[in-house]
């Protein structure tokens, strides 16, 4: 299975409501969130993509899925896509 489909997988699980909790009003607000959104992961400091990875494991993203900044990109992405459908 693409990684790509894992990610959006792993979102859409995620009934609305605590989407919304979860994402849109935790990890969404985080500055290595908002820098990973600003400026892609291949901008980013190493501490800011470590933490960035550990609010992404809390919220029930496996930690191997958060590896590269490709993932970390394409992860910032799914999320985008399902703030655009709530």
């Amino acid at each position: 299975m693409s990684k790509d489909i894992k990610y959006v997988e792993i979102i859409n699980a995620i009934p609305s409501e605590e989407f919304r909790l979860r994402f849109v009003k935790g990890v969404c607000k985080t500055k290595p969130f908002g820098s990973l959104a600003s400026f892609k992961a291949k901008n980013l400091s190493q501490e800011e993509k470590t933490e960035l990875r550990a609010i992404l494991c809390d919220n029930g993203f496996p930690f191997e899925l958060t590896g590269s900044d490709q993932e970390l990109d394409r992860i910032a992405t799914a999320i985008f896509d399902r703030i655009a459908t709530l």
